[in-house]
C-alpha cells in the first residue's frame, strides 16, 4: 500500500484508493457505504429480474456476454451476503447458469477459503452488520 502510494503520489484518483484501503483495514466497510451499495444492486437486481420475468436470457433467446457479465457481479455479491431471494427470476437465472459445467468450475471455492468465508460471514450476521441486516 505503501508503495501503491508513492507511485502515485501525484494521481488523485490513487489517493482516494489509498486512503479507500487504509480505512477498509482499519474498519471495513462502513454500514452507510454498504446502504448506499446495497441500494445501487437492489434496483439493478429489480431491472434485471423484471427483464427476467419476461425472458430465459438477458438479451433475448440465447446466453450473451452481458449474461457472463452480470453472472458474475450476481456471484459475487450473493458471496458478500446479497438476499438474492428478493429478485426470484435473478436467482433462477442464476442458478440455470450455475448449473452449466463451464461456468460451475468458474466459481469453484477453494475449501480453505469457504471455510473462511463462512467464518466471516457468520461473525458479520453476529455483529448484525452481515448485508442481510442492512437490508432489513
Amino acid at each position: 500500500l505503501q508503495r501503491w502510494e508513492k507511485e502515485g503520489a501525484t494521481d488523485p484518483k490513487r489517493v482516494l484508493e489509498v486512503k479507500w484501503w487504509r480505512d477498509f483495514a482499519r474498519q471495513g466497510v462502513p454500514a452507510d457505504t454498504a446502504r448506499g451499495s446495497f441500494k445501487v444492486f437492489a434496483s439493478a437486481f429489480g431491472d434485471l429480474d423484471q427483464t427476467l420475468a419476461k425472458q430465459d436470457w438477458l438479451i433475448g433467446g440465447r446466453i450473451s456476454v452481458l449474461d457472463v457479465a452480470w453472472f458474475i457481479a450476481v456471484h459475487r455479491v450473493g458471496l458478500a451476503g446479497y438476499p438474492m431471494d428478493r429478485h426470484p427470476h435473478v436467482k433462477g437465472w442464476y442458478q440455470r447458469l450455475a448449473a452449466r459445467p463451464a461456468f460451475a468450475k468458474e466459481i469453484q471455492v477453494p475449501a480453505a477459503l469457504a471455510a473462511i468465508t463462512a467464518a466471516y460471514a457468520g461473525y458479520r450476521r453476529l455483529r448484525g452488520t452481515s448485508l442481510r441486516d442492512i437490508a432489513a
